[in-house]
């Protein structure tokens, strides 16, 4: 499953040239909707369209969250989070933040995505993972950062 980032979306024609090319390689590409799997919600928004709190908190709403019943949101950058945990999140996963792929970036990050810059971490009954991803912006340097692509198990 696959949600829009930031670098997804430098031109409206190249995004959906990009996304047709996602779905033709058979991933599923969320775009502001809600699937279920097996009871199980898996959400998926995008970066553009949730870019601004209120913006991201009608989207929620018009998905419609069974609070009751397990969730996971896919939003590419872990801000607004507590949008997510009153709208009844239970998993949310970011990306985005590259672990900041330097000092001192990495504390700046820290600050800006207010302590979920990297990580698992918990927001109430809200779980949130953040992974540095597999990229760089600016630079092509980590320092303190490494690549990765995560693999999440449930049991």
């Amino acid at each position: 499953f696959f949600v829009a980032g930031n670098h997804d979306e430098f031109r409206e024609a190249d995004k959906k040239a990009f996304l047709e090319t996602v779905r033709r390689l058979g991933i599923n590409v969320l775009n502001n909707e809600k699937i279920d799997l097996r009871g199980l919600q898996l959400v998926g928004v995008d970066f553009k369209d949730a870019d601004k709190k209120d913006n991201f908190k009608k989207l929620l709403a018009k998905i419609g969250i069974e609070k009751t019943h397990p969730s996971i949101l896919l939003k590419h950058v872990p801000l607004d989070l507590e949008v997510a945990a009153e709208a009844g999140i239970s998993l949310n996963l970011s990306g985005h933040t590259h672990r900041g792929q330097m000092p001192p970036i990495n504390w700046i990050t820290q600050r800006v995505y207010h302590g979920f810059a990297y990580g698992m971490k918990r927001l109430g009954e809200m779980h949130s993972f953040t992974s540095s991803g597999v990229g760089t912006w600016g630079p092509p340097i980590r320092i303190g950062s490494r690549s990765e692509i995560v693999e999440i198990e449930f049991e």
